[in-house]
């Protein structure tokens, strides 16, 4: 995919190329594989890599040592990683137990992670737990599901409130009305209006 879409990348956007693979045909959605390299990442132009481990799958174990390897070669590379530390929940849910969050957080931040993206969708309370129990950078996924911009919104400010370094997000921007307008908001949430975020319209 980023081969495909690597001319309407601008140089002045940071570009994380994800390493594991898993689809929602398998018997095990929440097992990730390793599908592509450190090395292939940065022939592409990397500027980081990022890994899933699904913590509570009977495959974590691999998960971690894979983890683990991409980490070791990456930051030998002066390349960051970005690992998604997800908690146990349903498949295509998010986990509402913090502490299962901030075990699975601090594990990653404790692998070498740089940034550590959680599953938790629960109380800001327990978010705030997650927090200040990873030592890294944590960012907070996806949303509300059914929500509108405007309750997305303003959990995104409980979110900052508490202390999260920032949201990854992706169909709450792709699948709004008007995308660069949305973009533009969560910006505005994460790093205040007064800092303009540049946004391409794709070709």
């Amino acid at each position: 995919m980023v081969r495909a879409i690597s001319a309407d990348i601008a140089p002045a956007w940071g570009l994380i190329v994800h390493l594991s693979a898993g689809t929602l045909l398998g018997s095990r959605s929440g097992s990730k594989v390793l599908a592509s390299t450190v090395e292939h990442a940065v022939s592409l132009g990397a500027d980081a890599v990022s890994v899933q481990i699904s913590f509570g799958d009977s495959r974590e174990d691999r998960m971690i040592a894979d983890a683990g390897r991409i980490v070791n070669l990456a930051t030998s590379l002066g390349l960051p990683v970005f690992l998604m530390a997800h908690a146990p929940a349903e498949p295509g849910e998010s986990s509402e137990d913090p502490v299962a969050a901030a075990h699975a957080a601090r594990a990653a931040a404790e692998l070498g992670a740089s940034i550590v993206q959680t599953n938790f969708a629960g109380a800001p309370d327990g978010l705030r737990e997650i927090v200040d129990s990873c030592p890294v950078p944590l960012v907070v996924s996806g949303g509300p599901k059914g929500s509108t911009e405007d309750a997305f919104l303003d959990a995104l400010c409980d979110v900052m409130r508490v202390g999260a370094a920032g949201i990854s997000v992706g169909r709450r921007v792709f699948q709004a009305l008007d995308p660069p307008a949305m973009a533009q908001r969560i910006a505005d949430v994460v790093f205040g209006s007064d800092r303009p975020l540049i946004i391409e319209a794709a070709r």
